[in-house]
């Protein structure tokens, strides 16, 4: 029998390995969506002073985790424009994960959580070309709201605003 997944916040100690998965995750999962030299340019620990700075902020990461591995993680925070908002910053599997019900796991952990913290919305941003994780998003509730650009990195990248109502 396989050992449990346990959903949990990090250890201060565990950033490196989940600035580590993130980092995986993320060039697996934009590997069609963003500049390749841009991509292959993150180095593993890139989202550690991120994932550091987001929790002095009070920001909440969460991983999901089987024997020490980091298998996926998503952050979250307060909305800076409305208290009962929370902002949805991200969620990433490693590869081999995605399809297996883990991220539905760690998104219904995390909304368990916004609503013992007493927001009412959660709102969160989505390349418009990531059809997967849009499809992800609008199956938990979550609907498009606007439609944006922004320049990043050398990059001009569409994005959707998506929220749901807890209420």
């Amino acid at each position: 029998m396989e050992p449990s997944i346990v959903i949990r916040p990090p250890k201060a100690e565990e950033l490196p390995q989940v600035s580590k998965q993130i980092a995986e995750s993320y060039k697996s999962a934009y590997a069609l969506l963003m500049d390749a030299t841009y991509l292959d340019s993150l180095k593993d620990d890139h989202w550690l002073p991120i994932l550091q700075e987001g929790s002095e902020r009070g920001d909440v990461c969460l991983i999901a985790e089987r024997e020490g591995e980091v298998l996926g993680s998503l952050v979250y925070g307060s909305s800076e424009q409305d208290a009962y908002m929370a902002e949805w910053h991200a969620i990433y599997l490693a590869p081999s994960q995605i399809g297996q019900g883990l991220g539905h796991g760690l998104t219904a952990a995390m909304e368990r959580r916004m609503a013992e913290e007493g927001f009412r919305l959660c709102s969160l941003e989505v390349l418009v070309d990531n059809h997967r994780a849009i499809r992800f998003h609008e199956n938990h509730g979550y609907g498009i709201v606007d439609t944006f650009t922004v320049e990043e990195n050398g990059m001009t990248l569409t994005c959707h605003s998506m929220m749901k109502s807890f209420e």
